[in-house]
């Protein structure tokens, strides 16, 4: 990484259809962030591929499949399946909303089981952002 490189970086935003989606009303900042510390760790964890990795999570955060609103802890979770090597995979990305001031950060990516997905599709966490 640049040493010279420090704070946050914009990665994406939540868009309106998200936001009508779930029924919110944000009045704050909408951009969403990638700090530092997790920018250090995707670049150790992935040296050859973590610009692939966030160009992955932006373009989830701008067109999700489904999206899902966590009250309890103020975090978005967004969807997306993609049929990759011959599979059908969804893999999610969460957002938090966290600091001071508060603003929405990218928290984690990862693949979202079979047994994970069923539990959560039963249960209609999920809702689908539509064109208006």
């Amino acid at each position: 990484m640049d040493p010279s490189f420090s704070g946050p970086i914009k990665i994406g935003r939540i868009n309106s259809k998200v936001e009508r989606a779930l029924g919110l009303s944000l009045t704050s900042d909408v951009s969403v962030y990638l700090e530092e510390r997790d920018l250090n760790h995707l670049a150790s964890a992935r040296p050859n591929d973590y610009l692939k990795t966030i160009d992955e999570i932006t373009g989830i955060l701008k067109q999700p499949d489904y999206v899902r609103y966590e009250e309890s802890n103020d975090t978005i979770l967004y969807l997306k399946e993609y049929i990759k090597g011959g599979l059908f995979t969804k893999v999610a990305v969460e957002i938090l909303h966290e600091g001071e001031p508060k603003r929405w950060r990218f928290s984690k990516l990862f693949c979202l089981g079979e047994e994970l997905t069923k539990t959560l599709n039963a249960a209609k966490l999920f809702v689908r952002p539509i064109e208006s």
